[in-house]
């Protein structure tokens, strides 16, 4: 493998060489915004489905005094600094670098905004613009739905808030999923991708395994623009269009506060959960685990519930199926913060609360997203307690 000091300059010299990156060399050139339609690059329609949001101003903390003045700057400060307008586009041509997130139309731009690989210190903002040979796509005659999302979809929050309601999005711009001949995603082996693919109408036939396949050319391909795991009105209502039965009956039974653990999780547990559990229990709570439930399932809960409280992990994408008013607490790791649930609840009119929890001096790991932790059981109760109240 060649160096990274040696292949930049050299992909920059093959970039200007007359050859396509299908064969030699990185993409061209690289758009930020692709254009509504350019017949020579095979864009046939880019449409808007949602405007852009701007970003919320830092919140000032009298107005949330719920929240600790120092948790609330932070939770601001990680939220994406820039939510774009949500777009559909068709495409003729066009080709998909799964390495990289990359989506390369037919005059051979990567078109930033429906990739997910920004990277910073990257040549044009995305590695596939530094490579020296992209390998030999694999051609997919026909139609093809593009899903895949940049962890691979392997993980629940990004399939349910990223991945699947596109499907949705291009019903209601036009495509019915049973007319695509191939659906784009990188290793669709859960339990949760085999129920929703089943619920959206997809043949798992026609999924190409983008991790297998990496570099893929489509005749035709539809995909929808970067959401930046952000909450659109339009991926809101897509996956309360998909999960409407199971939203229902949840809405008919008890309403329920529920403490989501994580038990049977790998790593960021609450290893004091007994301790915490045993003072929420008296609040009303009931302990769940989400690992086993379908997704229809946890739609079913999340519409019950009056109160959620979790550690931060891919199950509080269940808040979209919550009702609004929902009291919602969220304990962060100690040297991990992320405000998109707090920018979630907000957008979706629920009562969001956040504490954090105590960094252990013998935990072996040095990776801040990973590490487990205890809570302050006595004050997060207190604290519960107070936003049941209010």
């Amino acid at each position: 493998m060649l160096p990274r000091s040696f292949k930049r300059p050299l992909s920059a010299v093959l970039s200007w060489g007359p050859w396509s990156s299908r064969r030699l060399g990185p993409p061209k050139r690289w758009l930020i915004d692709s254009p509504a339609s350019d017949a020579r690059a095979g864009i046939v329609a880019v449409k808007d489905l949602e405007p852009a949001h701007p970003h919320p101003p830092p919140p000032a903390p009298e107005t949330r005094p719920w929240i600790e003045p120092a948790l609330l700057a932070e939770l601001h400060r990680t939220l994406c600094p820039e939510i774009k307008a949500l777009r559909v586009g068709h495409f003729r041509g066009a080709r998909y670098f799964q390495p990289t997130f990359a989506v390369i139309d037919a005059r051979d731009r990567l078109l930033h905004d429906f990739g997910q690989g920004w990277e910073d210190d990257a040549r044009g903002g995305n590695y596939a613009l530094e490579q020296v040979r992209l390998r030999r796509p694999l051609r997919l005659a026909g139609r093809t739905l593009h899903l895949d999302t940049r962890t691979h979809a392997q993980n629940y929050f990004h399939w349910l808030i990223e991945g699947l309601p596109r499907v949705e999005l291009v019903r209601r711009a036009g495509w019915e999923p049973a007319g695509f001949d191939h659906i784009l995603v990188s290793n669709a082996r859960h339990a949760f991708h085999a129920e929703t693919l089943a619920l959206a109408g997809l043949d798992p036939a026609r999924v190409v395994n983008v991790a297998q396949h990496p570099h893929v050319e489509c005749d035709e391909m539809v995909a929808v623009s970067d959401q930046r795991m952000f909450t659109y009105d339009a991926t809101h209502a897509a996956l309360g269009s998909l999960f409407a039965e199971a939203i229902k009956a949840g809405k008919t039974q008890p309403r329920l506060k529920i403490f989501v653990s994580r038990a049977d999780a790998t790593n960021r547990r609450v290893l004091n959960e007994e301790a915490l559990f045993a003072r929420l229990e008296p609040l009303g709570f009931t302990r769940v685990t989400l690992g086993d439930r379908s997704v229809a399932g946890q739609a079913e809960l999340f519409a019950r519930a009056e109160a959620v409280v979790a550690p931060h992990g891919a199950a509080l994408a269940n808040l979209v199926f919550c009702a609004p008013g929902t009291r919602v607490v969220e304990i962060h790791y100690p040297r991990y913060t992320l405000g998109l649930y707090w920018q979630m609840a907000e957008r979706l009119g629920l009562r969001y609360g956040a504490v954090r929890g105590v960094q252990l001096s013998d935990n072996p790991t040095t990776d801040p997203r990973r590490t487990d932790m205890h809570v302050d059981a006595e004050a997060t109760a207190t604290y519960v307690a107070a936003m049941l109240r209010g």
